[in-house]
């Protein structure tokens, strides 16, 4: 056991003057530099018996122009196995990495700060550092472990938010075989890695909303990952797997949660790609989208969107080229303090990369067996131009809207009816920016109609004796005009008592 210690202690001892941590550094960061491009500095290299390996401190690489890092460490701890060394195999037992940080900005031209090491790696074309009949140094690294990893975004073209990430994980690999070259890939797509990914905590700061992910990533001949989130105060469950990854990954992903604030979610999705065309900043170049595809579903037994609350969602997703397709979704809704409603919705979406408003599109239907509006701008207008204050509350016991979501534009064809009320049909489009361009047949019972402040209307009618009253509503949500649609007026009259009066009328409503 002496001589064992002994040996040890020597073969330590020799391992720190022959690898002495100037001379390191005078090998590696022109290396680094002459394959990035960019400035490297390390700040020291040594054998440390305390921590068992080699000791990297203060690593940095920095960014392609202006001031500060792209990469940095402030201690990277590289425990090895001595005997492999002398069959020409460096069989690494685990890196601790100790504050790394990464800084990730993408352009106003759309590209991002990381670009030129991409166009640089395909540059090398593979064996070119291999010299004819030269021995491989084969590598194997066991574990990898990052400690308080952090990261920055920044977006100029505005379509995203800056982003922040603070991470805790630790990689449990498998050994990978060693008689395979460097850069040959495994089944998963991967360099010969199989294993697990302990992922601790991984906080994010996104839209000023805080999240923190952790789970288990197993590696094999896919990616298997089950992982918690919690949205600030909700959890989500994530299941899913990936296949050929990185060539062109296809991912399923299921979520489900007992409770969502569905608002706070949408929150974090792309809206559009902001200033885009203001006056000095460049347009963004086109990029293909990424060769990526996914499916997966999402199960929220509670959600909540604004005042109102989901019931039994349950929605089918696919990404493909860029698009996010949700084809079925369905699910209960009940609640809201302006508008109560108690009822179910259905349908399939769609949107593209550019964003929700600009892109969105689809089919549905919704459909409410209680229905009250108890602040609506809409029926205020339609309560003051008939002169019956009740009309500004209506109530509906059944209601049935379809609706088709295109160009920026929700096409809705429908009906809400009572025993003394209707609006059947309602016909027309409301804007992605709220605009309103609506035709409404409103239907007063006989018993309601007897209380219109214009009287003369009385002789509109349906085959039910009911007041039949075509409204037109524009303008937008926010301020709604209502009118009588002196058009369909006129039509009606046109077919009943003549020209002269249908005259009189639109003089009336001019």
């Amino acid at each position: 056991m002496a001589i064992i210690i002994v040996l040890a202690i020597g073969l330590s001892l020799f391992i720190s003057s022959y690898f002495k941590g100037e001379r390191l550094k005078a090998m590696i960061i022109p290396k680094i530099e002459q394959a990035t491009g960019r400035k490297a500095s390390l700040g020291n290299i040594q054998i440390s018996l305390v921590k068992g390996g080699v000791v990297v401190s203060d690593m940095a690489l920095a960014r392609e122009h202006g001031t500060g890092n792209f990469l940095s460490a402030k201690e990277m701890v590289l425990k090895y196995r001595f005997w492999p060394l002398l069959k020409k195999r460096l069989i690494i037992s685990s890196i601790s990495i100790d504050s790394p940080y990464i800084f990730i900005e993408r352009r106003k031209d759309g590209s991002f700060n990381f670009s030129d090491l991409k166009e640089r790696s395909k540059a090398v074309k593979p064996g070119t550092a291999e010299k004819k009949g030269k021995t491989v140094f084969l590598v194997a690294v066991q574990e990898i472990r990052l400690n308080n990893a952090k990261a920055d975004f920044i977006d100029e073209t505005g379509a995203l938010p800056q982003a922040k990430a603070d991470a805790d994980m630790d990689f449990h690999l498998s050994q990978p075989s060693l008689q395979k070259p460097a850069g040959q890939t495994g089944a998963a797509g991967m360099p010969g890695i199989s294993g697990e990914i302990d992922l601790k905590s991984l906080k994010t700061l996104f839209r000023n909303i805080h999240s923190n992910f952790f789970g288990k990533i197993k590696i094999a001949q896919g990616i298997n990952l089950a992982l918690e989130a919690d949205i600030e105060q909700d959890r989500i469950k994530i299941k899913g797997s990936a296949v050929n990854y990185p060539k062109a990954p296809v991912i399923d992903l299921d979520m489900t949660s007992q409770r969502l604030d569905l608002g706070r979610l949408l929150s974090l999705m792309p809206t559009k790609e902001k200033g885009l065309k203001a006056k000095g900043r460049a347009k963004p170049a086109r990029t293909p989208a990424p060769n990526v595809s996914a499916k997966g579903r999402i199960i929220v037994a509670t959600g909540l969107y604004k005042d109102y609350i989901i019931k039994d969602l349950n929605v089918d997703w696919r990404y493909f080229r860029g698009a996010i397709f949700v084809k079925p979704f369905r699910a209960g809704i009940i609640g809201g303090q302006k508008v109560i409603v108690q009822g179910a919705m259905s349908g399939s979406l769609g949107f593209g990369k550019l964003g929700v408003q600009s892109t969105l599109n689809g089919t549905g239907q919704a459909r409410f067996s209680k229905l009250m509006v108890r602040q609506s701008p809409i029926a205020s207008q339609i309560a003051v131009l008939l002169g019956m204050p009740e009309l500004s509350a209506p109530s509906f016991t059944g209601s049935l809207m379809d609706y088709v979501i295109k160009d920026g534009n929700t096409a809705i064809t429908g009906h809400l009816d009572s025993a003394s009320l209707e609006f059947n049909p309602v016909k027309g489009t409301i804007g992605l920016n709220k605009t309103l361009n609506i035709a409404v047949d409103l239907k007063l019972s006989p018993a309601l109609s007897s209380r219109i402040g214009k009287k003369y209307l009385n002789f509109l009618t349906d085959q039910r004796g009911w007041t039949v009253v075509p409204l037109k509503i524009t303008g937008s949500t926010q301020k709604p005009k209502v009118g009588i649609s002196t058009a369909r007026v006129g039509k009606a009259l046109e077919k009943s008592i003549g020209g002269e009066i249908q005259k009189q009328f639109k003089k009336i409503f001019k």
